[in-house]
C-alpha cells in the first residue's frame, strides 16, 4: 500500500494542517470552559461586567487575572505549533524525499525500500543490497563483502583485486537495464601466479591463466580450462569421457585461440547420417550431436525443436538436447533439404490451419 506510506510520511503539510486545525479546537473548548472567551480575536477585551457584577473587588481581580493568564498559555501554545511544525517539517520532509528517491520501482509497482543511496561499482553493497549501474545485483563475497556485478559464479574472479573465492549470494534484486562494460574488466596479477594453464587440472585452484577461458568439472577428479562447456563429450578433450560441465570460478577476460580436435574423434564419433545417442559426439566439424527421443539423436548444425522436414522416419516431434560438445571447424556448405516422403500427406498446405501438423509442404515456408 505505496499510497498509505506515501500520505503517512511524505505528506506533512497534511499533518501540519491537521495538527493545528486539532489544537486551536481544544483550546476553544478549554477557554469556553475556563470563560475566557475566544482567544482568536486578538482585540477582544475581557468582560468588564464580570468586575462590576462582582461584590469583592479582590475576588474580581482574582478571575480576571486567571482568565488572562489562561488566554496568554493557550495563545502561546497555538503559536508555538504554528511555528514549530513548519519548521520540523522542513527538517523532516528532505527525508522523506530521500526515501522515494532511493525507492526500486518495477512494472508492479513500490517493491523494495532503501533508507540509503544504492552503491556505485566497485563499492561496498552489503549494506544497501542495491546497485546504481543498468543490469547489475549486489552479490556477497564473504562476510561483511558485497559488490555490484552484472553476473557472479562461486569461487575466484580473476578480475577481483583479490584471489579469495566469492560464495556469489544475492543480495537484491537487479537493476533494470542493460549492464555496459566501463572499463573493461582487466586480468589481476595473482591469476598468472596461482590460477592453472590447460595443460593441469584446476580442481583446486578454479581459476584459469590464459585469456577467455574457465575452469569447468569434469568428475570429481579432474577439472579443464575450457571456453564453453556442454555436458557429455568433448571433441576437443583428451579423451571421449563425459563431462559434468559444473563452473568453478569467473571467467578470464579476453579473446581464446579456437581449440584443435582430438584424434579420438574421427574414430569414435558418429558420422552426420548416423544415430549419435550412443557416443554423442560428431565427427564433422561444425556439428553437435542433439536428441530426438531416448532411442535417436543426430549429428546437426543447429536444431529447432519440432518437426524437421528432413526427418525420414516419421514425424514426430524433437526435444533437441544437445548431447556434448560442438566438434571444432567451419560448417561446410550444407545440400539442399530434401524433404521426407510423409510430408505431402501430412503436412497443411499454403493458407491452411497447420496446428495440428505442425509443418508446411512448402520447404520456404514455416508453420
Amino acid at each position: 500500500c505505496w499510497w498509505c506510506w506515501f500520505f503517512c510520511c511524505c505528506c506533512w503539510w497534511c499533518w501540519f494542517f491537521f495538527v493545528v486545525a486539532f489544537t486551536i479546537v481544544f483550546v476553544q473548548l478549554h477557554c469556553q470552559r475556563q470563560g475566557c472567551g475566544s482567544f482568536l480575536n486578538m482585540s477582544e477585551e475581557i468582560d468588564p461586567l464580570i468586575i462590576h457584577d462582582s461584590d469583592d473587588e479582590h475576588c474580581a481581580a482574582q478571575i480576571l487575572g486567571q482568565q488572562r493568564r489562561t488566554h496568554n498559555t493557550a495563545m502561546t501554545a497555538v503559536w508555538i505549533l504554528v511555528a514549530g511544525l513548519p519548521l520540523a517539517a522542513l527538517v523532516l520532509s528532505p527525508i522523506g524525499l530521500n526515501a522515494v528517491s532511493n525507492a526500486t520501482w518495477h512494472r508492479d509497482g513500490l517493491v523494495t525500500m532503501h533508507a540509503t543511496p544504492c552503491s556505485d561499482m566497485g563499492h561496498n553493497c552489503n549494506e544497501t543490497k542495491c546497485c546504481k549501474a543498468a543490469g547489475t545485483r549486489c552479490y556477497g563475497k564473504q562476510k561483511g563483502w558485497a559488490a555490484c556485478r552484472n553476473e557472479c559464479v562461486a569461487g575466484p574472479d580473476p578480475t577481483d583485486l583479490y584471489p579469495s573465492p566469492w560464495r556469489c549470494t544475492p543480495l537484491g534484486r537487479y537493476t533494470p537495464g542493460h549492464y555496459m562494460w566501463h572499463p573493461p574488466p582487466k586480468v589481476q596479477p595473482w591469476v598468472r601466479m596461482k590460477c592453472s594453464n590447460t595443460s593441469v587440472s584446476c580442481m583446486e585452484t578454479r581459476c584459469c591463466q590464459d585469456a577467455g577461458l574457465a575452469c569447468f568439472q569434469k568428475n570429481s577428479g579432474w577439472a579443464g580450462c575450457k571456453t564453453m562447456c556442454s555436458d557429455g563429450p568433448d571433441p576437443t578433450d583428451a579423451d571421449n569421457l563425459p563431462w559434468k560441465c559444473k563452473q568453478l570460478g569467473g571467467r578470464t577476460p579476453g579473446t581464446a585461440p579456437p581449440p584443435a580436435t582430438a584424434e579420438w574423434v574421427s574414430k569414435l564419433c558418429a558420422a552426420k547420417s548416423e544415430n549419435c545417442v550412443s557416443n554423442q559426439c560428431c565427427r564433422d566439424p561444425g556439428h553437435t550431436c542433439f536428441q530426438k527421443n531416448t532411442t535417436f539423436a543426430k549429428c546437426l548444425h543447429m536444431c529447432a525443436k519440432g518437426i524437421h522436414l528432413d526427418d525420414l522416419d516419421n514425424w514426430k516431434n524433437w526435444t533437441c538436447k544437445q548431447l556434448g560438445g560442438r566438434t571444432p571447424g567451419p560448417v561446410l556448405t550444407p545440400k539442399p533439404q530434401k524433404l521426407a516422403p510423409w510430408i505431402k500427406d501430412h503436412c497443411a498446405d499454403l493458407h491452411e490451419n497447420c496446428a495440428l501438423s505442425k509443418c508446411c509442404k512448402d520447404a520456404n515456408m514455416q508453420c
